[in-house]
């Protein structure tokens, strides 16, 4: 019987990181196309090396822990049980609590994506990503320019998904769209696995760039619920229909009578979504 040559990396981005998520051989680097569009575009559709993929509408959703105390979120954490595996830590948690917050999300098996959006020198991004991703965070936010994108890839090293952040959920213009594919496209040539994208952008986003991108989307929301200060949200069905990969859920689940029955009735939305189309 013939062995099975090892599969190369098709993306056609520089400084591709996808061979420790099993996309490629880990022993042939992966030559690329020159930075263009087009490379962007000649991406086959339908390809999904990261198994950072969700599996099951459960593993689309991503809790955001926006407490003041670890013990707040351990609650909510326990509250939710098996429904949800995925949460966020963000800076008004982070600081207080630190890298704490990481490992008392890992010693529960939950998976977490640690929201920052680092901005500061590269060496300094260097160093702060190698030690989140040892932490046993899977995915982790940028801000900043190509140089930053690219010492966060680095210090990661394959270990976690590298997401940019190209505009606050919070902010609204009529050229949101062209600011966030111009500066997502920057972000992804120099080495991020995914983006931060809101509303609409969402199908912009996934038209422009293919499927091998990760779409994380905020400010997610009930149908019945307010927008709160998310100017371009999306309710759970609507997000998965236009193309992201992750929902990030903070207050419509925090605030419930019930955060357990919250986050399933959302997850249902989600099955539902996935079920007609296909997904």
């Amino acid at each position: 019987m013939s062995r099975r040559a090892p599969r190369r990396c098709s993306c056609p981005l520089p400084r591709c990181r996808l061979r420790c998520w099993g996309c490629c051989s880990t022993s042939t680097p992966t030559s690329a196309p020159p930075n263009s569009r087009r490379s962007l575009e000649r991406y086959p559709r339908g390809v999904t090396p990261l198994p950072l993929r969700p599996a099951s509408p459960n593993e689309r959703l991503i809790v955001a822990l926006d407490f003041d105390t670890l013990g707040e979120a351990i609650a909510l954490v326990e509250a939710l049980g098996e429904s949800v595996c995925w949460y966020k830590v963000g800076l008004r948690m982070f600081v207080p609590e630190g890298i704490a917050s990481v490992r008392a999300l890992r010693e529960r098996g939950k998976r977490v994506f640690l929201d920052l959006k680092m901005h500061d020198i590269p060496e300094t991004v260097r160093s702060a990503a190698r030690n989140i991703a040892e932490a046993g965070v899977e995915m982790l936010t940028v801000q900043g320019d190509a140089d930053t994108v690219r010492a966060a890839a680095e210090g990661v090293d394959g270990r976690a998904a590298v997401l940019f952040v190209p505009m606050l959920s919070s902010q609204a213009g009529t050229n949101s769209e062209e600011v966030i594919l111009g500066r997502g496209e920057q972000a992804l040539q120099a080495g991020a696995s995914g983006l931060i994208v809101s509303g609409q952008e969402v199908a912009a986003a996934r038209r422009r760039f293919g499927d091998w991108v990760l779409l994380v989307s905020p400010g997610i929301r009930p149908s019945s619920a307010p927008t709160d200060d998310h100017k371009r949200s999306l309710t759970a069905g609507e997000a998965v229909r236009l193309g992201a990969d992750y929902l990030v859920v903070g207050r419509p689940i925090r605030n419930a009578g019930d955060p357990r029955a919250a986050a399933e009735q959302m997850i249902a939305e989600v099955a539902q979504v996935s079920t007609v189309s296909g997904g």
